[in-house]
């Protein structure tokens, strides 16, 4: 009996080995065949940022795919994970960036999809004009001075953030204005303002930011005005710019005011009302939005406020769908449960080349 009990651990033990054997990462069954064969049609993605993104949690797991037919030590996922998106057909949506180089512009176009973006030197153009750009979706960053507008050329629209607030004169804008209009006819030139229009600017003379406005507006005709305020400027610190918009389109009028800004770090990340403020200007009439990047930086809330955009028709999200082959960690790569994540890690991805429309 101890013969047999010897003999019956020790064919045991060969069994795990051959089995569980870290080398023996395809095993001969068909099923591993025909997965192999798979493989050698797909490609192999190389791609840091994709599997940054894995590690993330930014993919989703199919859950039709059953995992099995695979040695200890070895499994394989499979995941859609984000591919790009797209505006949709009559929506504008433009972007400051949070940071300008020639990578981010390229990314801002071809995987977030914004066709419009903010652009400060001739560097910037250039950049923005290789990622697929044109100058009729180009929003130029300007001062008062008609050689800020010459050295970036034609542009569809040039701003000049909060004018009146930074103290310059309703002449001021006015002459630059007629600058524009006398060289760059079909060009608009953005005001940005975070006053009410019946906020005081001089509660002495008895004039408001609306007067100030209005008197540029009404003598200008290619100026606009957008609001770069975040909150409603009341006591109740954290509430939407939502009357704002609707003060902005009463008193200087729809034609006018026709695109608002909205920010990543308030309006996503302390408030969590990017779809609101997209429902908000739906109802308004407004097609036409821009997200300011310019504070923290935090690059989660771009993505953050195109998935928001995908859910609220703005944009359309497209994934694609990958292998992601796991190997265990673990000396003995039969302690990895695959079940589990503990313990293992990715080996490699595979590009399946198949992309679908995201859910909604």
């Amino acid at each position: 009996m101890k013969k047999y009990f010897i003999l019956f651990l020790f064919f045991s033990s060969l069994f795990l080995f051959i089995t569980c054997n870290e080398d023996n990462s395809i095993s001969s069954s068909p099923e591993n065949k025909e997965i192999s064969l798979e493989k050698s049609k797909w490609r192999l993605v190389t791609d840091s940022t994709i599997i940054e993104k894995i590690k993330k949690g930014k993919f989703k797991i199919d859950s039709s795919i059953v995992i099995g037919a695979f040695p200890c030590g070895v499994k394989d996922v499979y995941a859609w994970g984000p591919d790009h998106y797209e505006i949709t057909n009559g929506k504008y949506l433009g972007i400051l960036p949070q940071n300008f180089s020639q990578s981010s512009y390229s990314s801002y176009k071809n995987f977030y999809g914004f066709n419009q973006i903010i652009v400060g030197s001739t560097q910037h153009i250039s950049w923005a004009l290789n990622a697929g750009y044109t100058r009729d979706y180009l929003m130029g960053n300007v001062n008062f001075s008609p050689g800020s507008v010459d050295q970036l050329g034609y542009l569809k629209y040039y701003y000049l953030d909060e004018p009146i607030e930074h103290n310059g004169s309703v002449e001021g804008v006015r002459w630059l204005a007629q600058f524009i209009h006398e060289y760059y006819a079909s060009s608009l030139l953005m005001l940005g303002s975070y006053k009410l229009p019946t906020d005081w600017y001089n509660i002495l003379t008895g004039t408001t930011y609306g007067q100030l406005y209005s008197n540029i507006l009404n003598n200008a005709s290619n100026t606009r005005m957008m609001c770069d305020q975040y909150y409603d400027g009341t006591i109740f610190y954290g509430a939407d710019q939502v009357p704002f918009w609707v003060a902005f389109k009463n008193y200087y009028g729809q034609s006018r005011v026709f695109t608002h800004w909205i920010s990543g770090d308030i309006d996503g990340g302390e408030q969590n009302q990017f779809g609101y403020l997209l429902d908000a200007a739906t109802n308004l009439g407004i097609n036409n939005l821009w997200l300011f990047m310019g504070g923290s930086g935090n690059s989660s809330f771009i993505d953050w406020f195109c998935d928001v955009a995908h859910q609220k028709y703005w944009m359309n999200k497209y994934e694609r769908r990958y292998c992601i082959e796991y190997r265990c960690s673990y000396s003995n790569p039969c302690d990895c449960d695959p079940t589990l994540p503990d313990g293992w890690y990715i080996y490699k991805v595979w590009d399946l080349g198949q992309v679908r429309l995201a859910s909604r």
